[in-house]
């Protein structure tokens, strides 16, 4: 009777560890969705800058990838595997930090994707930015992704431009409409190492996307010396052996 109350128990635990690896299997892909808050339209355009979400809030689940503007339009936002970076102009200088616990960061315009796993494909030549949404807009077809969809980009840039707001926005600045407003801080760097965070997405302009762009793309690039860069992405040319990850949906 003991021996059967033995396997009994030993089957029960097979059974829940059967499931609880059948369960994490389908948390193991990306579920297809794109949480926004806020939209480019409302905060460049109509002057809707107000906070909407919690930094604190969004990095709560893990896995999450985002882009944003904080509140305010004071600064950029990147969220990278569930950490969250802000990049903030103060006096001259552009300060990025890591927002950790207690910190009360907001941000009026915010995009994430909670992806568990990726699939890399090679970047087997130079893409210049006149090429990259067009390798971005034929990799993603042939995984099978919809637009909206998250993708990042790890490697070597011959060069990159990026910006980070002050209250205004160079790229917005120029669309039909927009109010003339303060500067925003411009980097340009050549031959660097970082990671691009963004989003491809069609008939999105004013939403999540820029007027004449299929992508919304920032860029943190850690440093040995002191603070990363941390930027909204105007331009880059990726070099050959960078790798571009796509999520894994199925």
């Amino acid at each position: 009777m003991l021996r059967r109350r033995v396997i009994t128990s030993e089957r029960f635990f097979i059974a829940l560890a059967s499931v609880a690896t059948l369960v994490g299997c389908a948390t193991e892909h990306w579920n297809g969705r794109v949480e926004r808050w806020g939209s480019l339209g409302e905060a460049f355009r109509d002057g809707k800058t107000e906070g909407r979400v919690r930094l604190a809030h969004v990095t709560r689940k893990p896995h999450g990838y985002g882009v944003g503007a904080l509140e305010g339009l004071l600064g950029e936002v990147l969220i990278l595997d569930g950490d969250a970076w802000v990049a903030r102009r103060e006096g001259t200088d552009v300060h990025v930090r890591r927002v950790v616990d207690g910190d009360p960061w907001g941000a009026t315009l915010l995009a994430v994707a909670y992806v568990p796993r990726w699939r890399d494909v090679s970047v087997d030549r130079p893409l210049d930015p006149a090429e990259f949404e067009g390798f971005l807009a034929d990799r993603g077809r042939a995984s099978g992704l919809a637009p909206p969809f998250p993708f990042l980009v790890e490697g070597s840039f011959d060069s990159i431009e990026f910006h980070v707001v002050e209250g205004s926005c160079p790229m917005a600045d120029s669309e039909p409409g927009a109010p003339p407003r303060r500067s925003a801080a411009r980097t340009t760097l050549a031959a660097v190492k970082g990671t691009l965070v963004g989003f491809f997405a069609e008939h999105s302009a004013g939403v999540l996307t820029h007027h004449g762009s299929r992508t919304h793309i920032h860029v943190l690039i850690p440093s040995a010396s002191g603070e990363p860069h941390l930027g909204h992405v105007d331009a880059v040319t990726l070099q050959a052996g960078c790798v571009l990850r796509l999520p894994v949906t199925r």
